[in-house]
């Protein structure tokens, strides 16, 4: 279409089905083609007849065996020349379950211009890396059926393995028992992420040869790790890139303990319902490189006891107690009794957790506490007894009480 005196503007349209194509001219500011634009003049109209490509399909398979691709995500660009230097992408869309695609229109719906295109293929997070074709020309009337767009295998490697230690004494911490040492490691590339945990064994040791489907490790740069321990400060750190099929030994990966540790020797099992005295033997370990004195006390938190509140907290038993500093090895350790009444009032269904706790400050210990186990030994009152409650029961009664805690908090700061 071009108007007298002025540059020529293009535009490419489809003709209906019946044939017949209106199109109407008018100046700007016209909008309802009454004749009153802004501006006059000629125009004159020049239809060429355009014949458009026709399709451009393929398959996406693995490099390695050949095997279609489904669900990979192929994207089609246009090309100004054979460099593609300057192109626009087309249209993009998902490989089928034979792993083919064809695409033979743009986003508008326009069907495809005869010229220089190239594909390409995404198979985000499928464990393949992207590829792409050279560019490749398409003619009028054309439906190109391309080679298969072959995805190279993600790098994987060979393993990742450790041992966890205690920091000053250097002795394994095992997976299998207190202090229950655990390994995380995630990272992602475009190619798939990694995600693996799991516990050491009983020597401290653990290693990561394949992931949770059996699969192997891929070779994800920027990997990070986490380390835990049940009343050990957790670690955080980055593993170096790895190379295809390597094997990473990280050695001795030293955990610091809190200042003091907790274990529990002998929990509550034998308080009748009809009441009695529930009795309670710990465990106190120095953690650190120097000695200890301070006091160590209890709290017990209870839960459906039937009264309004329906949950108490209270504390029982000050002890004063010294511990030498650790060495290379050994560590000082104590071992401390506590005793908590049981009425018969308790009504079943109810919960008794006991948390225990070791302060320094010589002022007022409960202010600068150096270690604590929380819900040690809980308990459940039924009508035969207390009996301990398993580990489901003791983590839904952790969450309660930071919920209510939570609530507690929020209701302060809003005075």
């Amino acid at each position: 279409m071009e108007r007298s005196g002025a540059d020529p503007a293009q535009f490419e349209t489809v003709v209906p089905a019946d044939g017949q194509l209106v199109i109407g001219i008018t100046s700007l500011g016209d909008f309802g083609f009454t004749g009153a634009g802004f501006f006059t003049g000629t125009y004159s109209v020049k239809v060429d007849n355009f014949l458009p490509a026709g399709s451009i399909s393929g398959r996406v398979v693995d490099a390695a065996t050949q095997l279609p691709l489904a669900g990979v995500f192929v994207n089609l660009t246009h090309c100004t020349d054979a460099t593609c230097v300057s192109a626009s992408n087309v249209y993009s869309v998902y490989t089928d379950p034979l792993g083919q695609f064809t695409i033979a229109q743009g986003f508008t719906g326009a069907p495809l211009d005869p010229g220089w295109y190239t594909v390409s293929a995404n198979p985000f997070f499928q464990r393949y890396l992207s590829a792409a074709l050279p560019p490749f020309t398409v003619g009028s009337g054309e439906n190109k059926v391309l080679p298969n767009l072959q995805l190279p295998p993600a790098p994987v490697i060979g393993s990742i393995s450790g041992r966890i230690v205690d920091s000053v004494t250097h002795a394994p911490l095992s997976g299998l028992a207190d202090p229950h040492a655990h390994v995380s490691l995630f990272g992602c590339a475009s190619y798939g992420c990694v995600s693996l945990d799991g516990f050491a064994d009983g020597t401290g040791r653990f290693r990561f040869d394949h992931d949770s489907s059996g699969l192997p490790i891929l070779a994800v740069s920027g990997l990070s790790m986490m380390v835990v321990g049940d009343q050990y400060q957790q670690i955080m750190q980055q593993i170096p890139a790895l190379t295809p099929g390597e094997n990473l030994d990280l050695g001795d990966i030293p955990l610091i303990s809190n200042p003091v540790r907790f274990t529990l020797l002998q929990g509550c099992t034998s308080v009748p319902a009809s009441g009695g005295t529930c009795q309670y033997s710990i465990q106190v370990t120095n953690g650190s490189a120097s000695s200890v004195e301070g006091t160590l006390w209890g709290t017990v938190n209870t839960f459906g006891l039937g009264s309004f509140v329906n949950q108490s907290t209270f504390e029982i038993g000050d002890q004063e107690l010294s511990l030498a500093a650790a060495t290379r090895t050994t560590r000082s350790s104590k071992s401390a009794t506590f005793r908590l009444t049981i009425p018969p009032s308790v009504p079943p269904g109810a919960f008794i957790c006991p948390t225990f706790w070791f302060g320094v400050d010589p002022v007022n210990p409960k202010l600068h506490t150096q270690g604590m186990m929380a819900f040690a030994g809980c308990v459940q009152k039924l009508t035969t007894g207390l009996v301990p409650a398993t580990a489901a029961q003791t983590d839904a009664l952790r969450k309660a009480l930071r919920e209510h805690e939570a609530k507690e908090n929020a209701a302060a700061q809003a005075k």
